[in-house]
């Protein structure tokens, strides 16, 4: 529902668990967004990310933090919903 999207993506919680997954991926991985972003993809979805999503994250997190990619990772379908 959408209430439930919104919740998701612009709550409070999600937007705490972020940064503490962004301070995480600094502490493991380094500067290197290329690096934190293959670190994410790992921890979040237990896989390599493709090098279009390696490229495209890290460009995201140039432009816009990595605590605010840590909060689109969040509300990936594929992290949301498992398999």
């Amino acid at each position: 529902v959408a209430p439930q999207a919104l919740m998701l993506y612009n709550g409070g919680f999600v937007m705490a668990q972020a940064k503490h997954l962004a301070a995480r991926l600094e502490r493991e991985a380094g500067t290197s967004p290329e690096a934190q972003v293959a670190h994410a993809y790992r921890l979040l979805l237990g896989r390599k990310p493709t090098a279009e999503e390696k490229e495209s994250v890290a460009a995201f997190i140039a432009q816009h933090g990595l605590a605010q990619a840590c909060r689109v990772l969040l509300n990936l379908n594929e992290f949301v919903y498992p398999d």
